[in-house]
Formats: C-alpha cells, structure tokens, sequence
C-alpha cells in the first residue's frame, strides 16, 4: 500500500471514528440534559397536570406495559391519541401516534416531541395520552412523563437522529473522494502526513459543531469538547 493510500486510510478511519463517538456523546447529552417535570401511570387513559416553560422542546414520554398474544400475526403496534388542554378544557395540542414494534414485547417506550414556544394557553396545562389499540397483546398499564430540554429544539428530535447517523457514516467517505488529489501527494508522508490528518480531524469536529448548532442543539465550544471527551 502506497504512502498516500495509507494517509487517506487513516483519515477515513479517524473520521468514521471521530463521528460516530460524536453522535454517541450527543445522544447522550440530549438525555442527560432532559428534566423532568411530572409523570402519572393508569390503565388506557392518564392525564396529568403542569406547568409549562415557554420555550425548548417538551418531551410526552410513555410507556405501555403489555401482555403479550404469542398467536399475534400481522402489524404489530400501538395507537395512542395524545392531547394538551388549557384549564378550562380547550385543546391546545392533540395527535394521534402509531408505536411499532417488530416482536410481541412487554413494554414499548416512545416520546412525542413538542415545540414549548409554540403552544400557547393558559396554564397549568393538561396533557392527556390514550391507547387506543393495542394489536400483539392486552394492555396492563401505561405511565406517561413530562419531560423538558430547554437547550434543544424541536428539529433535533425529528432530523437530529437521521442527519446525525447520515453524516457519521458518509461524510468520511465523501471527504476523502473531495480531498484534493496534489494535496494528498504532497502531504502523505512523516511529518507533512501528521500535519494533514491533524488539520481534516481539526475542519471536521468544527464541522460537526456547526452541524449540531443548525440541526437546533445549541451549546457552546467549551461544553463540546466536554461532552466529546465526557467530562462534566
């Protein structure tokens, strides 16, 4: 393997390294840096109470607990009909979700994200979540949970993921087949390829930082380098 090849090898392999670590810290910042603000559990239908902030991305999570029909065939999923109430019963918010599953499980989780900025009422509010047909199994129970992440915004829970995974696994590749052919002669071996890796690994963390900032995650360099290295 030539000088040059194995200079692009070892881009690409920091890189798809570099940016998979990356989507993995920030998966977890998004969870560690969600509160929450209440929770409740019933049987088909919980409601329950709060006070809402007035912007970042509420978060409906919920959890139904199943008992599984071994002799299900077909689609196997959950529907849940989801809606926030003002205090005197006007809705504010309503959808209707579908949780698939692959197998017959005993719980299924999710989280329906809402943009806190754009609900507007008067509080305290009422979020209510139904399930209305479960099709592997008897439901047994369902519990709900009012979360809040103020540093994020609602296009990072519905593009974050996909843009995330996207650029993780095939942006190494596109920056090695865009890297200039002379660039990569030139600096391909001792010290001058040391140089080249640090500065592409360098472009690309910035790279990341401003995708992260667009996709609506807004932290500041310090505390991403800090998460990159998990440091609180």
């Amino acid at each position: 393997m030539s000088a040059e090849a194995k200079t692009l090898l070892t881009i690409m392999l920091l890189l798809f390294i570099i940016g998979i670590w990356d989507a993995f810290a920030i998966s977890h910042y998004l969870g560690s840096s969600t509160h929450v603000l209440t929770g409740n559990e019933g049987f088909n239908r919980v409601c329950i109470s709060f006070y809402p902030p007035k912007s970042g991305t509420l978060l409906i999570s919920y959890v139904i607990f199943v008992e599984p029909n071994p002799l299900a065939i077909g689609d196997k999923y959950a529907r849940l009909k989801i809606t926030l109430y003002d205090p005197a019963g006007n809705i504010l918010w309503a959808n209707e979700v579908d949780k698939g599953v692959e197998t017959a499980v005993n719980v299924a989780s999710d989280s329906v994200a809402i943009d806190a900025g754009n609900i507007q009422g008067l509080a305290p509010y009422r979020a209510c979540v139904e399930v209305e047909k479960v099709t592997w199994g008897t439901l047994k129970k369902l519990r709900i949970e009012i979360k809040y992440n103020p540093y994020v915004e609602l296009r990072a829970y519905s593009i974050g993921p996909i843009v995330e995974l996207f650029s993780a696994i095939f942006l190494p590749f596109l920056i090695i087949l865009i890297l200039p052919k002379t660039l990569t002669t030139k600096y391909c071996r001792g010290g001058r390829a040391l140089l080249l890796i640090s500065a592409v690994v360098v472009l690309y963390i910035m790279f990341r930082y401003i995708l992260h900032q667009a996709i609506g995650i807004h932290i500041n360099s310090i505390d991403y380098m800090k998460i990159l290295l998990f440091i609180k």
